[in-house]
């Protein structure tokens, strides 16, 4: 019974902490993103250990804050990005045509 009530007690600071970092009650879009957040943490849950949800949910929740900080910085690999996965798409549609005409004759 001592574990559980420990385990409740973490699960509520953790939720109070995500609710007062998230201030939702100044961004009502962000609270369904967080219990979005919850749901595939949760289901993540049933397939990784521990330390490796420990990492995900770190991941989970500074990635957005960063992006959103330093959208402009980001911007420009966005783009680059972008550029490369376009070209490794027509890339790869060439030599799909190509493997698939070579079957064809």
């Amino acid at each position: 019974m001592d574990t559980a009530n420990a385990c409740w007690e973490v699960t509520d600071k953790v939720t109070r902490w995500i609710f007062e970092a998230t201030d939702v009650e100044a961004k009502w879009s962000v609270f369904p993103q967080t219990i979005a957040y919850f749901l595939l943490f949760t289901y993540a849950g049933n397939f990784l250990d521990l330390p490796t949800l420990c990492k995900v949910v770190m991941m989970g929740t500074t990635v957005p804050g960063v992006v959103a900080n330093r959208g402009d910085l980001i911007k420009p690999v966005e783009n680059m990005v972008g550029k490369v996965f376009e070209v490794l798409v027509e890339n790869l549609s060439k030599k799909i045509k190509k493997t698939k005409v070579k079957k064809q004759n």
